[in-house]
């Protein structure tokens, strides 16, 4: 008997309840199955997360596939504005049970059209458990590994706060603020911020930022459509009055417990002084003194970013999984999957 497969587009806020429910207990099942440290939201959360959109990474598409009526996957995908409009950020998730049936290729087969019907040449997928299920599949299907990566995790529960306890480095001041860099430093910090673009990124397409004043401004309004709070520490030469380093936290409103760590970076010019160390650990401080209700932090790293692994460390981050990107040309995948 042939099994009628159907995908179709997903809108949270038209689902019926029953769908909705149906999709939680996949995704959560599915997550408790392939990942150590699982973040589970309870029901009532993950709907509300279901509108939560990561600034930086432009509009997302959001399918379930059935199978005989039954809903057996999701695929949600990323597309990324300016440098990466040749790029699909996706990620497909399998109901465990229906598992080594085939489903995720069928979805990945089906989904494949509609990133090229909106302009993408590549896709990637992101923070695969190493030797995980997931990313053993997708090199099955004929994507390579593009980048290793890890998550690491800081739990203010096991952490002495005397880590964060960094003095200030000599010719620094420290800046902070919320949602908008102050006018007078906004050209430094886009500068400061355009040194990403040297940290490990390993074989990734995905290209960072041509950062400049109006794209720095251009993010911060992102963010504030996208109802994510950004926190922003910055060093400041006393000597030349421009941002010299930086780091980043985002604030989820619908996870008041939890928060992302984004970008740190430090100018070449003043790298070896221990600046990186101190913007984070004043950036935890501040954190915490504003927003008690923080109890993890999350973020991800190139593995071959040494240096920052080891700031992360020093001010209690621990490695909880080891991740892979995987990357690949639609248009190879599609001649490859028929």
């Amino acid at each position: 008997m042939t099994r009628k497969f159907e995908l179709q587009p997903f809108e949270a806020d038209q689902a019926a309840p029953v769908d909705l429910r149906a999709l939680y207990e996949l995704s959560v099942a599915a997550l408790r199955l392939d990942r150590p440290d699982p973040v589970v939201l309870d029901y009532d959360d993950w709907v509300a997360s279901l509108r939560q959109l990561a600034p930086s990474l432009g509009s997302r598409g959001y399918w379930i596939a059935r199978r005989d009526g039954e809903l057996v996957a999701k695929a949600v995908v990323y597309f990324p504005p300016d440098e990466n409009e040749h790029l699909a950020l996706t990620a497909i998730t399998v109901a465990p049970r229906r598992r080594r049936e085939g489903v995720g290729t069928a979805v990945l087969k089906a989904v494949l059209p509609e990133l090229e019907a909106r302009g993408r040449k590549l896709v990637e997928g992101w923070e695969l458990s190493k030797g995980g299920p997931g990313a053993q599949w997708a090199v099955a299907v004929g994507m390579r590994i593009s980048k290793s990566t890890i998550a690491q995790t800081l739990d203010i529960r096991d952490v002495d706060p005397v880590l964060w306890d960094v003095p200030a480095p000599d010719g620094f001041r420290v800046a902070e603020w919320v949602g908008a860099a102050p006018d007078e430093l906004v050209a430094s910090y886009a500068r400061a911020l355009h040194v990403m673009r040297d940290a490990p990124a390993g074989d990734s397409e995905y290209r960072l930022a041509e950062w400049t004043a109006e794209r720095v401004r251009e993010a911060e309004a992102r963010h504030r459509e996208r109802n994510v709070v950004q926190r922003v520490v910055v060093a400041v030469s006393e000597a030349t009055g421009e941002v010299v380093a930086l780091t980043q936290m985002d604030l989820y409103t619908d996870y008041p417990e939890w928060a992302v760590q984004q970008d740190t970076a430090v100018i070449p010019a003043d790298r070896g002084k221990g600046l990186g160390q101190w913007v984070k650990a004043h950036m935890l401080r501040a954190l915490l003194a504003e927003r008690p209700s923080i109890g993890k932090i999350y973020t991800n790293v190139n593995a071959d970013n040494e240096y920052m692994i080891r700031v992360n460390e020093q001010i209690g981050f621990t490695t909880s999984r080891s991740t892979v990107g995987v990357s690949a040309e639609i248009a190879e995948l599609r001649r490859l999957l028929g």
